[in-house]
């Protein structure tokens, strides 16, 4: 048994699909931010990683970060705050994301995006000690130097990865998608590699749900101890006000501009 991840995308993405089913059962907007996502950084990944030898710097994107609950720090320092109403789930935000992807000075850092797609800031730092981290999260013994190998790495990686998935394990509610200079596509949440076209990089809590071609609606995965947890409430869901794309994303930003104003660049 077992489950390779190929680089077919429509396989791919199925896969993605039933781990984000088992870890976010109850928040389809999530569930679809984050596959937007991947897709998005996969088709860059077909774009530009489609020739022999081709390297490129990658991509890093983080999702669902609250910055006034979140253990993880993020530096805004030298952030650039994005005005326009982009989101990845609409072309203008993944053409956005294209242009950030090809110039090397907007591309230095990790894309911001929020829960419900939309991207309000580029050029972010993940700020702590992955060592830290790992021995916080019982990866490695406390004072233990980390390699790549303890964070489930199948080859050498750069830091920005490395950080990356210490992000993830510092914020349970978080995702993280890399595409690594040589388009390696991988998924990191709750310090673990839930996804990666590296098949061999799939953290054993998730690649069980590869096997299947069911997900069992009652129940969903811990991010903390990786083990399944009941869920009863899957199908009541309550109704809600509709409004329009338009009118959710002004909502959205106006929240944002006021918590900025609030504190002060609080990322």
């Amino acid at each position: 048994m077992g489950y390779a991840a190929r680089d077919n995308q429509a396989e791919s993405y199925n896969g993605l699909e039933k781990i984000l089913e088992v870890i976010e059962p109850e928040n389809p907007e999530l569930r679809q931010t984050v596959l937007a996502t991947y897709k998005t950084a996969s088709e860059l990944k077909e774009k530009y990683f489609n020739q022999e030898n081709s390297s490129h710097h990658g991509i890093t994107f983080y999702i669902n970060h609250d910055p006034l609950e979140s253990k993880l720090k993020i530096n805004g320092g030298n952030a650039e705050f994005l005005d326009d109403y982009n989101s990845v789930l609409h072309q203008e935000g993944k053409e956005l994301i294209e242009k950030i992807f090809n110039d090397e000075e907007r591309n230095d850092g990790a894309v911001e995006i929020l829960a419900n797609g939309l991207i309000p800031s580029i050029r972010r730092l993940f700020k702590g000690d992955p060592d830290e981290t790992a021995a916080e999260n019982g990866i490695v013994a406390k004072g233990h130097e980390t390699s790549y190998k303890d964070w489930g790495f199948a080859v050498p990686v750069f830091s920005r990865h490395i950080y990356a998935i210490h992000a993830s394990a510092k914020d349970h509610k978080i995702y993280v998608i890399t595409l690594s200079e040589k388009g390696h596509l991988r998924m990191m949440h709750a310090g673990k590699i839930s996804y990666s076209t590296i098949s061999s990089e799939i953290h054993p809590t998730y690649r069980q749900y590869l096997a299947s071609n069911k997900i069992d609606s009652n129940k969903r995965v811990s991010s903390v101890t990786g083990a399944e947890i009941p869920y009863h409430t899957v199908h009541e869901a309550r109704e809600r006000p509709i409004i329009s794309a338009e009118e959710a994303l002004r909502m959205q930003f106006a929240i944002l501009h006021e918590q900025k104003l609030a504190h002060g660049h609080y990322y």
